[in-house]
């Protein structure tokens, strides 16, 4: 309604004017004011006009003034003839400006509304990146890393373990790469039996019954542990939950934190050489390759934001 009110407006004021020129010009032509001329075209009045029969002088005279009216006439009517584009010029001209008005409009209005439309959508999509973006702080500030410090905090505090066992018994304790967990080197155990590796949640039995000194660094696994454990029941809600193997290691070490804090106690307490209740839940090694690959790909966005914001700037989807 508002285009329509911009495009009637300026067209109603010029033929408003030009009917008003064109009546005026009209009336100039259709009755000129002549000195010389009648007052009255087409009208004879008895005091100028004397038609005498018999009389040549007054019949020629009169005779003439009828050729002069017929001349006049004449002329007025081929005026009227070649002048009729110069009688209607002006409402042609408000007709054609009417039009050229109403397109210019119609296009500015156009553009005017695309660059409307592209802005809002830059607008929008900056809103969206920013609320992403700061979702994506909190996921790398709140949770992937501190869980990834606490991992490998855990992981260095199991390594001191193993090198003072390494250092208490060198017969017992030897490293082996071990396939399993991505060709790292994991502790194993000589026995009688056969080689097996060292197990933490299995062994600390046998820590608590020769070799105490190292329960100090077991207590400190089991306080990490349990930062880990409050940390993924508490903002677990930041993971990737399209990351399913990740979700399936959250449970899996919660389970074995549970165990190996229930194996710590026994052995600490009881003193016996047979616990009560055996614990056999494996720590999930793929947790720290997990962690660590999601939270490379959040600091990647957070890195590639300026980037992201020219491409917003300039109309691209990024």
């Amino acid at each position: 309604m508002k285009r329509f009110r911009l495009l009637i407006c300026p067209f109603l004021a010029l033929m408003f004017s030009s009917t008003i020129y064109a009546a005026d010009f009209n009336n100039a032509l259709i009755f000129p004011i002549s000195p010389s001329a009648p007052s009255s075209v087409g009208v004879l009045h008895a005091s100028q006009y004397t038609v005498s029969v018999g009389h040549d002088g007054t019949t020629q005279s009169a005779q003439s003034h009828f050729a002069e009216l017929g001349a006049q006439l004449k002329s007025i009517d081929q005026k009227l003839t070649d002048n009729w584009l110069k009688t209607y010029s002006p409402f042609l001209v408000a007709i054609i400006l009417s039009v050229i008005s109403a397109f210019l409009t119609l296009y500015v209005q156009s553009k005017q509304f695309k660059h409307n439309e592209q802005s809002q959508d830059r607008k929008s999509g900056f809103e969206a990146m920013s609320k992403m973006l700061e979702y994506r702080h909190k996921q790398a500030n709140e949770f992937y890393g501190p869980l990834l410090i606490l991992i490998r905090q855990s992981y260095n505090l199991s390594r001191q373990l193993y090198s003072l066992l390494l250092n208490e018994s060198p017969s017992s304790f030897y490293y082996l790469t071990d396939p399993a967990r991505d060709g790292r080197e994991s502790l194993y155990i000589r026995s009688q039996n056969g080689d097996r590796p060292f197990k933490l949640i299995s062994d600390i039995n046998l820590l608590a019954e020769h070799y105490q000194n190292c329960l100090p660094y077991v207590k400190l696994i089991l306080d990490t542990g349990e930062k880990i454990s409050d940390l993924i029941e508490q903002k677990s809600g930041f993971a990737d939950p399209a990351n399913e193997p990740l979700m399936a290691c959250f449970a899996e070490y919660l389970a074995h934190r549970l165990a190996l804090t229930d194996a710590y106690n026994q052995a600490t307490t009881s003193g016996k050489a047979t616990p009560a209740r055996v614990h056999d839940a494996a720590y999930p090694w793929k947790l720290e390759q997990l962690v660590s690959s999601d939270y490379r790909t959040i600091t990647a966005e957070i890195t590639n934001w300026p980037t992201t914001i020219n491409q917003l700037i300039n109309g691209k989807t990024p």
